[in-house]
């Protein structure tokens, strides 16, 4: 991948990477996930070229998020959402929250684009030097050896 794709890549990883603080930074679902679809291509590729099964197993880790997710975190981010429940009785709202099709809830969505903002902060310095891969790769040894006790 040539450093002009790469930059690009760094660039729009540490956007969504801010995204789960600042959701000002994408306008909807949408271009959330253009921008994090084509990161996660740009990344194959990059594993692909470095043959970086690291890279590869940090891949298959990232949660998957759909458009009304994200849309629905940007709603209830801006308060739109809570000005709803507020002027809405409360039990009114549990009982329709509980017929809604969308069955959606904040802090599960919340959790997964955390979850991803994590992920694209590490695939974002290793794309920038690979020296990062052995770096993450020795402290999660680490860590797991002290949770194994």
């Amino acid at each position: 991948m040539d450093e002009s794709n790469k930059n690009i890549l760094k660039k729009s990883l540490l956007v969504l990477s801010e995204f789960p603080k600042n959701v000002f930074v994408v306008a909807n679902g949408s271009d959330y996930l253009k921008i994090h679809k084509r990161n996660m291509y740009m990344l194959y590729s990059i594993a692909r070229e470095r043959d970086s099964n690291f890279m590869r197993s940090l891949l298959s880790a990232y949660p998957s998020i759909q458009k009304s997710e994200v849309d629905y975190f940007i709603a209830n981010s801006n308060g739109q959402i809570n000005r709803k429940k507020n002027i809405i009785h409360p039990i009114i709202h549990d009982i329709l929250g509980f017929f809604s099709a969308d069955g959606l809830d904040f802090n599960s969505v919340n959790d997964r684009l955390l979850e991803i903002a994590s992920l694209n902060e590490k695939m974002e310095n290793i794309v920038r030097d690979p020296i990062y891969e052995e770096v993450y790769r020795k402290s999660m040894a680490l860590e797991k050896k002290a949770q194994q006790g």
